[in-house]
């Protein structure tokens, strides 16, 4: 009988089932952010689960949504404010870790374009031959006012490295690393 009045909502009072949640603008949207990294790391049907829970990736501090609530639905009303409800994603900090409170925080589109599997960082040589290590191509052409490709192709061999006494190098990615990780 317990069972009954919980699957039927009645005479309970918690935040899993959306009844007792003060900011309820947002709720859909936040519990489908949930959903999604739920499915994307649990479910082999996913499209996207060969990147996360295939490769090992794990949401399991996040089982429940109220879990996932406790820790996120501030930031993310937060962030929703500032960026807009379309230009709030849920990002893992290191893209090789889990899902986890330590892990996660919510990022624009163009925040989470330079945080990927595939993500590369290179090495900036200056005519004195000062170093800077940078990190994701895109990015780094945009704040300089580069034209798309202009690093891809210097970094990857297509043009030469050089221009105008700066030289660009490969380190590697996200991806080159966390291929050597699954290597050893």
């Amino acid at each position: 009988m317990a069972y009954s009045n919980i699957y039927n909502h009645k005479g309970t009072n918690h935040k899993y089932c959306s009844l007792n949640i003060d900011n309820k603008e947002y709720i859909d949207e936040f519990r489908s952010r949930w959903a999604n990294m739920r499915d994307r790391t649990t479910n082999p049907n996913n499209e996207k689960y060969p990147i996360y829970g295939g490769r090992g990736i794990k949401s399991d501090e996040f089982i429940l949504f109220v879990d996932f609530y406790d820790c996120m639905y501030q930031s993310f009303i937060e962030h929703v404010e500032r960026y807009g409800i379309h230009n709030t994603t849920l990002e893992r900090i290191d893209v090789n870790l889990d899902y986890t409170k330590d892990n996660i925080t919510w990022a624009t589109w163009e925040e989470q374009a330079n945080n990927k599997q595939d993500t590369v960082y290179f090495k900036v040589i200056s005519q004195d031959g000062s170093e800077k290590i940078e990190y994701g191509i895109g990015k780094y052409e945009k704040e300089h006012n580069l034209t798309h490709n202009f690093i891809y192709n210097r970094v990857y061999g297509i043009v030469e490295s050089d221009y105008e006494g700066v030289r660009y190098e490969l380190i590697g990615s996200n991806r080159i690393q966390n291929e050597e990780a699954i290597e050893k």
